[in-house]
């Protein structure tokens, strides 16, 4: 009798024991379980604020590069407006001002009087600092992914737009082109020019431009413009030339060689007031598109 209550209890405490086992490996499993758990969560921390850390880094280094364009498309429009000294000796003495607006170069400050003489405040003067000729020097600017050259001025009004200030390009309500003024392309010249009424283009040498696009592009108060003594030549391209134009009435074509012209593409697209465009005698057998010519008029 003694060996079999012995043997029982011998039973018991071994079940027992088993049982504390089985119930410390749970606990140690979940403890480990919960570790590994935490271990991820710190380890996904770690990695979070890793990635956190590096967004940071090349967040302020786009910050720093975006600055500095900035500040470099600033300094360069203010070296065009003869408002800094240049640091840049090509730069100096453009070839531009608006009267009343901006000052021209010092040293071609008596030149610009003399073409400045009888024209109103608000012209935009191009003529020639040297008093006998000169080209038009475009500047290039980036918009969002957009690069492109454009003339200074439109750069002025542009970089302006983008930090909410229209207020130069509000105050320019007629163009001058002086002697001895050339330019090797028309892509967007005058573009965006909204208070603008009058584009005088009679001394505008553009013997060498092979694309007139986006000439007058936004010209929304442009109500005509005379384009008698515009050399077209050589042109291939005018697309959007007077797209969005909307106070334009009526213009004339005969004049204007497109015998070399392929692309017309939303040419005047957005002139709600065009009522007569002469096309008499108008030669454009090379044409390739000319898509949305007229649309919306």
């Amino acid at each position: 009798m003694g060996n079999k209550r012995n043997l029982k209890e011998e039973r018991g405490i071994t079940l027992l024991a088993l049982i504390i086992t089985i119930i410390i490996i749970v606990i140690i499993a979940a403890i480990t379980i919960n570790a590994a758990y935490m271990s991820g969560i710190i380890q996904f921390g770690v990695n979070g604020a890793k990635d956190y850390a590096q967004a940071a880094i090349e967040e302020n280094r786009i910050m720093e590069e975006t600055g500095n364009y900035v500040e470099s498309v600033t300094k360069k429009i203010k070296v065009l407006l003869g408002e800094e000294p240049p640091t840049n000796p090509e730069l100096k003495g453009m070839d531009w001002f608006v009267k009343g607006v901006t000052q021209p170069a010092e040293e071609s400050k008596e030149v610009a009087d003399f073409y400045a003489k009888n024209q109103p405040n608000g012209t935009l003067i191009i003529y020639p600092k040297n008093g006998v000729e000169a080209t038009i020097e475009y500047v290039e600017i980036e918009v969002g992914e957009e690069r492109g050259s454009v003339p200074p001025w439109t750069a002025k009004i542009i970089t302006d737009m983008m930090t909410g200030n229209s207020e130069f390009g509000e105050k320019i309500t007629s163009v001058y082109v002086a002697k001895g003024m050339r330019t090797e392309t028309c892509e967007m010249l005058f573009a965006a020019l909204l208070n603008c009424t009058k584009i005088d283009l009679a001394n505008l040498d553009t013997s060498q431009v092979r694309t007139m696009n986006d000439m007058f592009y936004n010209c929304t108060s442009l109500e005509n413009i005379d384009l008698a003594g515009l050399d077209s030549q050589l042109v291939m391209k005018m697309s959007s030339m007077f797209q969005n134009c909307s106070s334009l009435a009526s213009i004339d074509l005969t004049n204007l060689n497109v015998e070399n012209v392929l692309y017309m593409e939303n040419m005047f697209e957005g002139c709600i007031n065009l009522e007569t465009v002469n096309l008499k005698d108008l030669n454009a057998e090379l044409m390739q598109s000319a898509q949305r010519m007229f649309y919306r008029v």
